[in-house]
């Protein structure tokens, strides 16, 4: 069973999302909820516009930011510096506003980094954000956690950002680590599973739902597995929506992806480290929830007794807000009490 679910949210989304917001902060005593700055959003920013390219994404402001900080200090696992990427002076001066507002963030150390930087970043805060994961090759980033925390004496506790590689997260010198990964199944029809011993397995929803012969053994092994996973037949297993809510929908891309990563988060904690993901809206949280309530009352993932749970959340956030927090806090509690029922392929 899933003690503590690991999640982690961008202020890019929650700063125009105040329902979001509070029920993290709902779900805050029962979940580690790390706060991203959106400096991503700020580096995408500036990429299109220097290449003249439209975009919708609007930049995040250090003042708003900090205002935000200063209202969940506190009251989540950990919020994270706004750095700026490949800028290592204005990375800098933000963390020194962030610290004169009162606040200490998980710094984040950054390409242009070094060691005169670090018991600088240290004093801080121990739990420092490593950056250079995404572009990085395995050996580069995980030589550059091990001499990190070799320089730091073994006093920093890493965070891996944008790190969630199989069987690289086992190995690095890191504590705790985050992705998206398991966000792309829904983004891009993709069907993600999880495998103790192989690692992650992928497969694209629409070689499964038609009958082309692309790959008829590995479509077949991923149709039992599914079948078997979420008691359902082929047919149903051929249409990707599964269900459609007030606000979310249950997918199937999306439901095996966020079976993937809870599998995952176990197999990584039982390793005595934390694996975060990527929560870009309530709607991907609910459908988390209803897994960990299905997991925790029948051991497994029962479709129709997640929809069950789903249905009762969806309900909920029918009545009202606060009702749907409720509901999601309360299920939240109830699953740390609940017995190890360890699930994986």
């Amino acid at each position: 069973m899933y003690k503590r679910l690991n999640l982690l949210a961008s202020f890019a989304y929650l700063r125009d999302d105040p329902f979001y917001v509070d029920l993290l902060l709902a779900l805050a005593p029962f979940a580690n909820i790390l706060i991203d700055s959106g400096a991503h959003t700020n580096y995408q920013l500036r990429l299109a516009a220097a290449a003249g390219k439209p975009t919708r994404a609007r930049e995040v402001l250090l003042q708003d930011y900090v205002d935000f900080c200063l209202k969940i200090d506190g009251k989540v696992w950990q919020y994270i510096a706004l750095d700026v990427i490949r800028n290592k002076a204005a990375t800098d001066k933000n963390l020194d506003a962030m610290l004169v507002a009162g606040l200490r963030p998980m710094p984040v150390y950054i390409e242009g980094h070094d060691a005169s930087d670090l018991a600088r970043i240290l004093a801080v805060n121990p739990r420092i954000c490593v950056a250079g994961a995404v572009a990085a090759s395995d050996t580069y980033i995980r030589r550059r956690y091990a001499e990190i925390l070799n320089l730091s004496g073994g006093v920093a506790k890493i965070h891996g950002l944008g790190y969630g590689r199989f069987p690289g997260t086992f190995k690095a010198a890191f504590a705790s680590c985050d992705s998206s990964s398991f966000n792309y199944g829904s983004r891009y029809g993709v069907i993600y599973l999880y495998n103790r011993q192989t690692g992650f397995m992928a497969f694209p929803w629409h070689a499964m739902a038609d009958n082309r012969p692309d790959d008829p053994i590995r479509r077949s092994k991923y149709i039992d597995a599914l079948s078997d996973m979420f008691d359902l037949s082929a047919e149903q297993l051929s249409n990707p929506l599964l269900y459609k809510g007030k606000d979310a929908q249950i997918s199937l891309p999306l439901l095996a992806g966020s079976v993937a990563y809870l599998d995952f988060m176990q197999h990584v904690r039982e390793w005595g480290k934390d694996y975060f993901i990527a929560a870009p809206t309530a709607g991907f949280i609910f459908t988390l929830i209803a897994l960990v309530a299905a997991q925790g009352t029948e051991g497994g993932y029962r479709y129709e007794t997640v929809k069950g749970f789903y249905q009762k959340i969806d309900g909920a956030r029918k009545q009202s807000n606060a009702d749907c927090i409720s509901l999601c806090a309360h299920i939240l509690e109830e699953a740390t009490l609940w017995q190890p029922m360890p699930h994986s392929l």
